[in-house]
């Protein structure tokens, strides 16, 4: 479990001692590496850390400062690896006597007004500039200047009075800053921490902070946004809008264009709650995996028993699948023969089946095997042959397919119908444009049967006819109409994928005494669809608990579609 906040808050001064053992220590850095409020906090307390150590340097008695820490370690240092730090500059001031200490040394450390031109720098890294000009150590620049920091750069000076500020960027942008008088800065933008030795004032443009001796505050400004403070020692006020908050140590906030407010710390998060979800989960994923063995084995199991139930049409398969590369006339009739004694009415899904298994080799074959079936098409004497050719010519959709489909198109006995709306399928599939002629006059033959009518409407519709699309949609609304042709226009429909047909899908999709498969095709459908009322009915249904779950999960993968995100981020 990752180290808390809070806990690696306790480490943060034992950290800057270097007193953490090895493993407490790598613990501490690898959550600072990916929390950047650890981070900060970590970077104003060394600030401040060293801002202390500087002012009890030894200053008269060389001997002071150091019998003091002695003192402090030898008392304070438990045998054992602290869990905690036990000793440090913040808590060393906090004794009245050495406090004061602190203060006269920090005063007589600074120079004073007069001693220099102006605030000295104490510490200038990357591009640090008053006035434009590039800052180093020690130099020193006029109040009134402004100080800029870029990103990566920092800066810390000292005024006369011995107040320390530091100035560095916040958020990826320049720091900007500038000294208006004697106890007054103005922070435009960046992130300023001070150890106010008097009173001072910070100004921005939606308020103010007024800090008093003594006080240990950090400061950040992004442009357009309040001031933000978080007082680390003493006692601050901020100011805006005639109205004042006071703060104390440990305590945080803002001004903001109503005025100032507190704001609160975060809570500390608990994670043995996810965690414990995270356990439940693996074990519900576990049974999951088992399960899904299972379900193989079943999987395994049907396709066995299918194959057995097309055994009926296996010498046929394997008769198709010994033609060389020559076919003969022999050869032809032979296999005519075949289809008479094997294919029986209304053996559709075999054939099928079968067109799906020899639709490659027939590829394979090329113009030879076109020409085939081409033949079988237009002399064999079995309604089953024939219509068997059709469903192997549309499984091979080449350009090459298109003559012999239309010659389907003509035939006209017992299986015709079938033969029929299998072809005109294929060439709305294949190449509707080319046969938009030949398709419009199937669709526009009010005596043609309905389901020639549909499947030549697919391919009129893909091109965005309208009369095509509004046929389909008038076809599934009307109820009285039988209903596998209804079902055939609401599949054409899908195919066509059409915007057009957006309206009646998202009806679908929120009819409740609809089924669930249908609603969810019809939310598939609106995925590509991508206006801005199925992105709205789509967002809608994808996040409601009362929607099956199978109809959220399209809708969400819809969702995903039409925005290009994930729906679950």
């Amino acid at each position: 479990m990752a180290v808390k906040c809070r806990e690696v808050m306790e480490l943060h001064e034992l950290y800057l001692d270097r007193a953490l053992e090895a493993g407490a220590r790598i613990s501490l850095e690898a959550h600072l590496s990916g929390c950047s409020s650890c981070q900060k906090q970590l970077e104003e307390l060394g600030t401040l850390d060293a801002r202390l150590e500087r002012a009890v340097a030894p200053v008269g008695d060389p001997t002071f400062a150091a019998e003091v820490m002695h003192r402090i370690r030898i008392d304070h240092t438990p045998a054992a690896q602290p869990l905690r730090r036990t000793f440090s500059m913040r808590s060393l001031i906090s004794h009245a006597g050495i406090a004061a200490a602190a203060a006269v040394l920090a005063i007589a450390l600074w120079p004073k007004q007069g001693d220099t031109e102006g605030p000295i720098v104490r510490w200038a890294s990357g591009n640090a500039t008053a006035a434009g000009q590039l800052l180093r150590r020690d130099a020193s620049f006029l109040p009134g200047q402004t100080l800029e920091v870029a990103p990566g750069g920092r800066l810390a000076w000292t005024d006369a009075r011995g107040t320390v500020q530091q100035l560095a960027p916040f958020a990826g942008d320049a720091a900007r800053a500038r000294l208006e008088s004697e106890g007054v800065t103005r922070l435009d933008r960046g992130l300023l921490t001070v150890s106010a030795v008097d009173p001072i004032e910070i100004r921005s443009p939606l308020g103010s902070a007024r800090l008093e001796g003594g006080t240990v505050a950090s400061l950040r400004r992004e442009d357009d946004r309040g001031l933000m403070m978080d007082v680390h020692e003493g006692r601050a006020t901020l100011e805006g809008s005639d109205r004042r908050l006071e703060l104390r140590a440990g305590e945080s906030g803002r001004v903001v264009a109503d005025g100032p407010e507190r704001v609160l710390p975060p809570e500390p998060i608990d994670l043995a709650p996810w965690e414990a979800k995270v356990d439940e989960l693996e074990a519900e994923n576990r049974k999951l995996h088992e399960r899904g063995k299972g379900l193989e084995q079943e999987v395994l199991s049907l396709t066995a028993q299918l194959t057995e139930a097309l055994t009926n049409n296996q010498q046929l398969g394997e008769r198709l699948l010994q033609i060389e590369s020559t076919v003969t006339e022999a050869q032809v009739q032979a296999l005519m023969d075949d289809f008479e004694t094997s294919a029986q009415v209304g053996m559709l899904y075999p054939l099928v089946a079968e067109a799906i298994q020899l639709a490659p080799r027939f590829r394979e074959m090329g113009s030879r095997g076109i020409d085939l079936l081409s033949e079988v098409i237009s002399t064999s004497d079995s309604s089953e042959q024939r219509l068997l050719a059709v469903l192997i010519l549309r499984r091979i959709e080449t350009p090459a397919v298109i003559p012999p489909l239309q010659a389907a198109l003509q035939i006209k006995d017992e299986a015709g119908n079938m033969a029929r709306q299998i072809a005109a399928a294929g060439l709305s599939i294949i190449d509707a444009e080319a046969m938009s002629s030949v398709l419009r006059s199937r669709f526009e033959a009010e005596n043609e049967d309905i389901g020639v009518r549909i499947n030549s409407a697919i391919g009129l519709a893909r091109m965005g006819d309208r009369p095509a699309i509004d046929f389909l949609v008038d076809m599934y609304r009307d109820e009285s109409a039988d209903p596998r042709d209804r079902e055939g226009a609401l599949q054409a429909l899908l195919v066509a994928n059409r915007p057009e047909a957006a309206p009646l899908f998202r009806e679908i999709a929120t009819d409740e005494k609809v089924e669930i498969g249908v609603r969810a095709a019809a939310f598939s459908f609106l995925g590509d669809v991508r206006d801005q009322q199925s992105l709205e009915l789509v967002q809608k249904v994808a996040d409601d608990p009362a929607v099956p779950a199978e109809i959220r999960k399209v809708a969400q993968r819809a969702y995903n579609r039409i925005t290009g995100t994930d729906f679950y981020r």
